[in-house]
């Protein structure tokens, strides 16, 4: 009993500082948002150069992240926070943000973008809602097969299937689940490119959106239903 009486009071010691750390995150990018109005309205300036780098992912991110604390005091100006981020990929996906000067990251911004709408969505007005569907059903993928954005791609297509039911979505899940999954080895670790690369930092990322994948996904009607479930909810199967 004691035992579990420290542990639990380590996990809410660790869980503070974690909100603390993201408190000061959040806050400094915040800071870099652009708020003017204009074609980089909602996207997030590099620190440095002052620029928009919009074809990466930092706005999404941004997204998603401050959504994920909303339920923090300040979580009004959080979410209106958010919603100009995503207002901001919404319209300059189409054209992968014109001003580019690297390949557009559909792989990140999608995750996000997918992760962002569900925990948006029933604060969205039917006109944003209609807005937002548009945006998942016509974006695209990548043409890497680097394992963390494969890894990355599966657990968009699974929010998106839990989001609006698109079966194609389902079987695509299931299929990049598989690529990611034969690109780990028997001692656990999970390459990056087969065969060849197997860095630690990518490793922990794919592993951790593996993990993601068993938590429930966004929006989704059945309680506890994983995003695994949800792509696999029919007549798919993981054998």
């Amino acid at each position: 009993m004691k035992e579990e009486r420290t542990e639990k009071r380590r996990g809410e010691a660790m869980q503070m500082r974690c909100t603390r750390l993201a408190q000061g995150i959040t806050g400094w990018l915040s800071s870099l948002q652009v708020t003017d109005d204009g074609y980089d309205t909602g996207g997030i300036r590099d620190p440095l150069s002052g620029v928009v780098a919009g074809e990466h992912y930092s706005a999404s991110h941004f997204a998603w992240v401050q959504l994920l604390m909303r339920n923090q005091p300040d979580g009004l100006q959080r979410v209106q926070a958010a919603k100009r981020a995503l207002d901001f990929h919404v319209r300059t996906a189409p054209d992968e943000y014109a001003p580019r000067s690297w390949d557009y990251h559909w792989d990140f911004n999608n995750l996000a973008f997918a992760a962002s709408f569900g925990l948006l969505r029933e604060k969205l007005g039917a006109d944003e809602r209609d807005r937002y569907t548009v945006a998942m059903m016509t974006w695209r993928t990548n043409p890497h097969h680097a394992v963390n954005w494969v890894a990355m791609r599966s657990l968009a297509a699974a929010f998106r299937y839990a989001l609006l039911g698109l079966q194609e979505d389902a079987l695509q899940a299931v299929n990049w689940l598989e690529f990611v999954l034969s690109a780990q080895l028997a001692d656990g670790g999970i390459e990056d490119v087969k065969g060849q690369s197997l860095p630690s930092q990518y490793h922990a990322y794919s592993a951790c959106l593996l993990h993601m994948l068993l938590e429930p996904a966004p929006a989704r009607a059945e309680a506890g239903e994983s995003a695994v479930d949800a792509a696999t909810s029919s007549s798919v199967s993981l054998a």
